[in-house]
Formats: structure tokens, C-alpha cells, sequence
């Protein structure tokens, strides 16, 4: 490989920053691997190729003009980045050598990244789906564990501003019994990044089982999560590392439920106006 960069950079990077090099059918190959990286280690060019409607030639370009080989050598050192050996404790990104500022321009430019990303992976149907999903419920119920039970209990927070009843657990015996009280007028909302957490996996398929509605939001669209759910929303997230130092993923999903509270709000907006705002002045009432 010619490319010298990637040892340091990582290959994710690397495909981001060469964009601007690429052809437009080269440039679908580029979106389709940074949006779905664990999955591009398991197809051949020709199965690549034929997923996103380009020639298997287009493939093969691609992973040159990057700078490897061929696709074959692009899939080795891709499946390093991803693998567990890669023991780097921050964000890919991120040198030993960088200055605080360094890390913190850093930082931020990865949040916009993921936000811009997760933007254009995200399907528009899908996301007017879990809207009107949302808006139709009697009472919303998240699930998640880890990071993602701080974006689940954000995601109740706010829904719960605007007025619907919302409820969130943290302990993993209590998530179990909130999804066998629902009932089908609920929804669970579930929220996982790798979309196999074994408590979350369960939750969903209690509330499945039941007739329930699921939501969830995951990186993974062929995880067992997104299998027992309704509507998937797809996030992106550049982090594989196991170290939960990198917010970029979170941020991104925070996002998208914002944007899902705030249209539900809309579509309420006499109700949520005159909800939030007696809400807010009782809260103000016990703070001062």
C-alpha cells in the first residue's frame, strides 16, 4: 500500500478525507462503507458492487485510489480498525502527540462529522414513521444500558416536557417489568449502538411478543434489535473502540430524538405550549 497515512489516521478516515478524489461511482462505495463498515468486511467486491448498483471495477478503483491494492487489502486493514486488537484508549483520531487543543478541534469537528453522517444515512420515511408511532401512544417507554441509558433518560425528559407520559428505568429487573406492563397502545423505544445488548435484545422481544410497537435506534440494521422493531433508525458512528471516552455516537442519537420530540411537539403544539409552560413554571417554583 502507497497510502502512508492510514496507520495513523485509521482507514474510515482516511475514505472520508479522499472523497473529494473519488468519481461518483466511487464516491457510492465510499458512503456505503463509511455508513456500514462491520457489514463491508463480509461482502466481496462483486456482492458490494451489486448492494449499491455499481460495477464490481468501480470497487476495485475505489480501494486504489485510496491507495491499497486492491478491495482485498482495503478489507485487511479495515477489519484491524475494527477489530478488538486496536487497544488506542480516545477516538481514532486522536494522536499521542496532540495538544489539548488539538484533541479539543478534534472533538468537536468528529461531532459535526457524525451529526452530517447520520444525516444522510437516515431514512426520511423511517423517521416520519417513528413520528407518527410516537404521536399515536399513550406512554412511551426507553430502554437502554450504559451510555445508552443517559440517552434514554434524556429522551424521557423531554417527551415528558411536551407532555407525554413517559417512563425509563435504569435497573435491569425494572426495564423488565415496564416492557411486560406495556400494553399495545404503548411503544418501546429502544436504544442500543451495537444493537446486541442482552437486556435491551430482551426488553424488545417482551414487548414484541405482547404486541407492543418498537422503535429502536441502533447502528446496525441487521442486528437481532432492529429485527423484532417496527421502525429503525439508523445512526452512524465512526467509534469501535471499546472504550466509552467518544460522545460522537450518543450526540447523534440524541439528535434524532430531539428532532422526534420536537415533531411531535409540532403536531401538538396548543397542547405541548401550555404543557411545557406550566411545567416549567412549577419546576421554576422550587428552584428560586
Amino acid at each position: 500500500m502507497d497510502n502512508i497515512g492510514v496507520e495513523n489516521i485509521g482507514t474510515l478516515v482516511l475514505v472520508k478525507n479522499m472523497q473529494h478524489k473519488l468519481t461518483s461511482q466511487q464516491k457510492k462505495v465510499a458512503m456505503y462503507v463509511i455508513a456500514n463498515p462491520a457489514k463491508t468486511l463480509d461482502l466481496t467486491a462483486a456482492q458490494l458492487a451489486e448492494e449499491i448498483s455499481v460495477s464490481e471495477a468501480s470497487v476495485v478503483r475505489f480501494s486504489k485510489e485510496i491507495g491499497f491494492k486492491g478491495y482485498y487489502e482495503f478489507k485487511i486493514h479495515l477489519a484491524k480498525d475494527l477489530g478488538a486488537d486496536n487497544e488506542q484508549p480516545v477516538p481514532e483520531s486522536i494522536l499521542r502527540t496532540d495538544s489539548s487543543m488539538d484533541v479539543f478541534q478534534k472533538i468537536m469537528a468528529s461531532e459535526q462529522e457524525d451529526l452530517k453522517y447520520t444525516t444522510e444515512m437516515l431514512n426520511k420515511d423511517d423517521f416520519i414513521k417513528a413520528v407518527d408511532m410516537i404521536n399515536k401512544a399513550e406512554k412511551i417507554a426507553f430502554f437502554g444500558i450504559g451510555s445508552s441509558y443517559v440517552v434514554a433518560y434524556d429522551a424521557f425528559w423531554h417527551f415528558s416536557n411536551i407532555g407525554k407520559k413517559a417512563q425509563v428505568e435504569q435497573d435491569q429487573g425494572a426495564q423488565i417489568l415496564l416492557a411486560q406492563s406495556l400494553g399495545k397502545n404503548d411503544l418501546a423505544v429502544a436504544i442500543s449502538l451495537s444493537g446486541e445488548s442482552k437486556i435491551t435484545n430482551l426488553n424488545v422481544k417482551i414487548a414484541h411478543s405482547n404486541g407492543v410497537p418498537v422503535i429502536s435506534l441502533t447502528q446496525n440494521s441487521k442486528s437481532e434489535i432492529a429485527l423484532f422493531s417496527d421502525c429503525v433508525l439508523l445512526t452512524y458512528s465512526k467509534n469501535y473502540q471499546t472504550h466509552d471516552l467518544a460522545t460522537a455516537s450518543r450526540i447523534a442519537q440524541l439528535a434524532i430524538l430531539d428532532a422526534l420530540c420536537t415533531g411531535v411537539a409540532v403536531k401538538n403544539w396548543d397542547y405541548a405550549l401550555e404543557y411545557h409552560h406550566n411545567i416549567s413554571k412549577l419546576i421554576r417554583s422550587q428552584q428560586f
